[in-house]
């Protein structure tokens, strides 16, 4: 009798375990039926097999994202659209964890719209981070269809205080150098965040060959006095853009400028040697009127750095024959080493009459 009961129970066992077996097959062979239709699935019946898929859940979310790393450049559309249906139904967190690791080897299409969905998906504080980690990989992807959903992903990021400072700083250096001018004016709306202090890394976008970037240089550094000195902006007096040029005055005057420097300021970076040769005249206006508060020594340095060597000249002479100001130090640095060799000579004609008063005093 108790070996009958022993085997009873045996058997009894084995039907329990053959049981959840077949279960256990019976949903993966589920799970697998509804991948395989959702991925053969055409326009007029996608929206049949996506709803059966995110019936199953959280648990088909890994068969999907394995999916799109296998099948992906004919099937990822389909496979998007589900996993948005998940998200949707508290499985953001976990689709965001299962793609970060395939997510390089994705096709490109696939990666962008990816992207952009993620922006809706990532809502909570994990989901933030885990959205970081795909972040963090477009900083080595060139292209700008990855580049500024990222930015906008980045821009999430900082605002909800998720953001990884550094991972945000090389995303904002990698697409500020963007072939794309959209990229590029993106990556200046996300620099200019105090936290992220990398407004110096907007400097040179200031002669960018796009007027929209320019225009959102120029706002953006205007203020920082310490980030772009004058010298560096006053040539945006000349740009070819009228509101580039009026953004430019409206920061010099702001910086306490007034309109008598701008007007120097344009004559200083005027593209004509003949126009820059102008502002002598006006040095010679200040060496003549004691109560202008302009410095012709830093006017008169300014021109003695010229391009040119004619005007470069013209700054030497004037700076040898006035003495309300000792430029003495400058004059002998363009005896040294002027790049012209007539200015060499020049100055240091005017070296030896200096020396010669001297004597003679």
């Amino acid at each position: 009798m108790r070996v009958v009961k022993w085997l009873a129970g045996v058997g009894l066992v084995l039907l329990l375990i053959t049981a959840g077996v077949a279960w256990t097959q019976r949903s993966l062979l589920h799970t697998w039926w509804a991948v395989r239709g959702l991925k053969q699935a055409s326009e007029a019946d996608r929206a049949v097999w996506i709803e059966r898929v995110s019936q199953l859940g959280e648990p088909v979310v890994m068969s999907l994202v394995e999916c799109l790393v296998e099948e992906g450049e004919t099937s990822w559309p389909n496979i998007v659209e589900a996993l948005d249906v998940l998200a949707q139904r508290d499985c953001a967190e976990s689709i965001l964890e299962q793609l970060a690791r395939p997510f390089a080897k994705l096709p490109l299409e696939c990666r962008a719209e990816l992207l952009r969905r993620v922006l809706t998906w990532a809502t909570s504080p994990p989901g933030l981070s885990l959205a970081a980690k795909l972040v963090e990989q477009v900083c080595d992807m060139p292209e700008p269809s990855l580049q500024e959903p990222a930015l906008q992903l980045a821009q999430r990021l900082v605002t909800s205080g998720r953001a990884q400072d550094g991972i945000v700083r090389e995303l904002i250096q990698a697409t500020l150098r963007s072939p794309s001018p959209a990229v590029r004016l993106a990556a200046i709306r996300l620099a200019v965040q105090p936290q992220l202090q990398m407004l110096d890394s907007i400097v040179g976008l200031l002669r960018d060959p796009s007027v929209e970037v320019r225009r959102a240089a120029i706002v953006a550094v205007g203020p920082a006095e310490q980030v772009a000195r004058e010298e560096v902006l006053i040539a945006g007096l000349h740009d070819t853009d009228e509101e580039v040029r009026k953004l430019t005055e409206a920061a010099l005057l702001g910086r306490g400028l007034q309109p008598k420097h701008l007007e120097l300021a344009r004559l200083l970076t005027h593209p004509l040697p003949t126009t820059r040769l102008q502002v002598l005249d006006r040095i010679r206006d200040m060496l003549d009127d004691e109560s202008d508060d302009l410095d012709p020594g830093v006017w008169m340095r300014r021109l003695s750095h010229d391009p040119s060597p004619a005007v470069r000249a013209a700054a030497l002479r004037l700076m040898s024959q006035q003495t309300v100001v000792d430029l003495s130090d400058r004059v002998e640095q363009m005896a040294r080493h002027d790049p012209s060799p007539t200015v060499v000579q020049l100055a240091q004609f005017y070296r030896r009459q200096r020396m010669a008063s001297s004597k003679a005093r």
